[in-house]
């Protein structure tokens, strides 16, 4: 086990986090992201504090096949610490046993002044980064969890403060968040005037053939004219003839289904 393990475990069980209190209100929150097939993403960890936080550790759990945790990065607010030169220690493990999974710990600092985060809610505290299976079906989700059975020894999700003059942990509500993965939308969506005499309008305004190129499969394909759905294709339409009524400036959208 690398001695820097070792540091944060003996911190963790022994010195920091010493004595589990739920007296205050602590809450950690996963953010709800959606990705793309094949991209990445980023998952925010806040916090909402009624007390100065002097460090913290989580595990962060995620259900399913189609995310691969890359990396953990300190929050905004965890970056700031210490006038920006960021906190003093940081643990990360993106493979940690019991995953899928990624555990984080800091200590912002370990000598006068002791920096912490500030008293408030929507405190960014962490940033866990995530790959996309190319193969990720649109509409699938995984959920993000906080779980307390990550890492050998496992890493406890708690809140590290100083009250009065005793160091104590505080055991955090936890709110889950996920990732889901969207649906890539078309492109290159062209518009040609087919019959510049044809169409509803009065006067006449023209037959437009619109085309397009599918990012993915699709379920159908809806064509929108000034944000108003009027014509559902089947998944796999590249084109279709529109003539509007009764306006002369027309705004189209293709929009792809799935799931």
């Amino acid at each position: 086990m690398p001695k820097w393990r070792n540091l944060f475990t003996i911190l963790v069980f022994t010195g920091l986090f010493s004595i589990p209190l739920y007296g205050q209100n602590h809450t950690v929150t996963a953010s709800n992201e959606t990705v793309l097939p094949g991209a990445s993403v980023t998952a925010a960890v806040t916090l909402d504090n009624d007390e100065g936080a002097r460090g913290f550790s989580m595990g962060l759990a995620h259900t399913g096949s189609f995310l691969t945790l890359t990396a953990i990065e300190a929050g905004a607010v965890t970056a700031a610490s210490n006038g920006g030169a960021g906190p003093d220690f940081e643990f990360t493990d993106v493979n940690p046993a019991g995953g899928p999974g990624g555990t984080y710990g800091v200590i912002l600092s370990f000598g006068a002044p002791l920096d912490e985060i500030p008293v408030g809610s929507g405190n960014e505290i962490a940033l866990f980064n995530y790959a996309c299976a190319p193969a990720a079906e649109p509409g699938s989700v995984e959920t993000l969890d906080f779980s307390d059975a990550l890492g050998s020894p496992p890493v406890a999700t708690i809140i590290s403060i100083v009250s009065g003059t005793t160091s104590a942990s505080r055991i955090p509500i936890k709110v889950s968040g996920s990732v889901s993965v969207g649906t890539p939308a078309p492109s290159g969506l062209t518009c040609a005037i087919s019959d510049p005499c044809g169409g509803n309008g009065s006067p006449a305004i023209g037959l437009g053939e619109l085309s397009w190129t599918n990012g993915g499969p699709y379920d159908s394909i809806e064509v929108l004219a000034n944000s108003s759905v009027v014509e559902t294709l089947a998944g796999s339409a590249t084109s279709t003839s529109y003539s509007p009524a009764g306006s002369s400036t027309v705004s189209f959208t293709v929009r792809g289904i799935r799931n």
